[in-house]
């Protein structure tokens, strides 16, 4: 998991004109009188044509939290704050970041498994006060144990560890943020994720490791520069798993 830049896709015209008017017609009395569902959000409003297609674009076609590239047909829109209901670590519920439906900086691209894992859960850190209806995240002090990587890098937060020959690197997080964002979404869990994730590790990035560790016990100069160029295309923002990428070239000295 990597932090996205949202300075690379302004919110869609559609989003910013239809959100705010089906917020005050519709979902905002529906609040008020304890009735709302997430079915009476609009799909047709935060998840179009035209919505799915800059998320995907801003992230290079990566889940935001997997990391797998994934085609535009398959883009599902993520609500970070989720929309109806916020489920605490114990499992207990509070009300939903309704308000945050359509704003363009709570959506992202996400792969259906990372999507369907999370769900509603966003827990908070203790003694967190949860924002005000209208509030908006980086106008307050809520502090999410989820990462949004849009306003936080997640790297600090998380690093990778051998777990077996099957499964290869897996995330483990270092802060409590960095453990809730790998629960949420079982990165380090789910068997498929942990397969590809680890094919893509030897095909790709050990290689990578291994011409710059055989070129610098050889003192061969050139060889060197050329692993450390290959893993920096590696580790751009627009490579599959590029945060593994990452945190192995910075250990091996390539970064």
């Amino acid at each position: 998991m990597i932090g996205v830049d949202r300075a690379r896709a302004r919110a869609p015209g559609s989003l910013r004109r239809e959100g705010p008017k089906h917020l005050d017609s519709t979902i905002e009395p529906l609040v008020a009188a304890g009735r709302i569902r997430s079915e009476d959000f609009l799909r047709s409003i935060y998840g179009n044509d035209e919505v799915r297609q800059r998320l995907w674009s801003m992230q290079h076609g990566k889940c935001c939290f997997c990391e797998r590239t994934y085609e535009d047909k398959h883009s599902t829109v993520e609500h970070f704050r989720p929309k109806t209901k916020a489920t605490d670590l114990d499992g207990s519920h509070r009300m939903g970041y309704w308000w945050l439906a359509y704003e363009f900086r709570n959506l992202y691209f996400c792969c259906r498994n990372c999507n369907t894992l999370k769900r509603a859960f966003f827990p908070l850190a203790p003694a967190s006060v949860p924002l005000q209806p209208r509030q908006k995240p980086w106008e307050a002090t809520e502090r999410a144990l989820v990462l949004d990587p849009g306003l936080v890098d997640p790297e600090p937060h998380i690093v990778w560890r051998w777990k077996n020959r099957r499964d290869g690197y897996v995330p483990v997080g270092v802060t409590e943020e960095g453990r809730q964002t790998i629960r949420a979404t079982q990165l380090d869990q789910r068997d498929t994720l942990n397969r590809l994730r680890h094919r893509y590790y030897r095909r790709q990035l050990r290689p990578v490791i291994r011409a710059h560790r055989d070129a610098r016990a050889q003192g061969d100069d050139p060889a060197v520069a050329e692993a450390k160029r290959r893993a920096h295309l590696l580790a751009q923002d627009e490579a599959e798993f590029a945060g593994l990428a990452r945190f192995l070239f910075r250990r091996f000295g390539l970064l």
